[in-house]
């Protein structure tokens, strides 16, 4: 799945940041380690999230992993702010409308925007189930997953323009520790995010 892979790629850094381990080290060039956080995060916090009965019960978990998010956005916007005080500091490319590859960007907001395949069952479990209430909740969903997203992307583009990398976190230095925390709240991310995908499978 998707959220464990990207799981172990940023707890892999993690791990090598904290331990100071070789990136050429045994451990790492076999992907043991990305395999032991990968099922150590797994069996220990999604699993038990996996095996509630309702979806309304991951409620608080995925207000917690949609705030982590907003730290992750409010650390790329004051880094940009940090850079942006420097006298050596330029803005990179302004942003363009169309840019070279604009199908593979298309997959990247599509993939920000997963929702629809929860969308019954977030129904149910509203306390009105009326076609007004889901309208409000869609709307003001929808306008808060945009705005979380334009806070983190333009300022990330902003400050490493055609440099940014598919995961922002990789720009940073590896041993600073705002962005190590960073990237521990960004594994705590995914691995609330998967029990809403999984209860779409159940």
């Amino acid at each position: 799945c998707t959220y464990f892979i990207i799981l172990g790629d940023s707890s892999e850094m993690v791990a090598v940041s904290l331990f100071k381990l070789a990136p050429d080290s045994a451990l790492v060039t076999s992907w043991t380690l990305r395999r032991c956080c990968i099922i150590g995060f797994g069996f220990c916090f999604s699993l038990p999230l996996c095996c509630f009965r309702d979806i309304s019960s991951l409620e608080r978990s995925s207000g917690l992993s949609v705030a982590a998010v907003f730290v992750i956005s409010l650390l790329v916007v004051g880094k940009f702010a940090q850079l942006a005080m420097e006298p050596t500091f330029e803005i990179q490319p302004r942003l363009t409308v169309v840019g070279p590859a604009p199908f593979k960007s298309f997959s990247i907001i599509c993939f920000a925007f997963v929702c629809h395949d929860t969308a019954y069952l977030i129904f149910n479990t509203l306390r009105e189930p009326t076609s007004e209430a889901w309208d409000a909740t869609a709307r003001y969903g929808l306008m808060a997953a945009v705005g979380i997203c334009m806070l983190l992307a333009i300022p990330g583009y902003l400050t490493f323009g055609a440099d940014t990398q598919s995961n922002i976190l990789t720009n940073y230095p590896v041993d600073d520790p705002l962005v190590i925390a960073c990237r521990c709240i960004y594994i705590v991310v995914m691995t609330l995010v998967y029990p809403m995908s999984f209860f779409v499978c159940r």
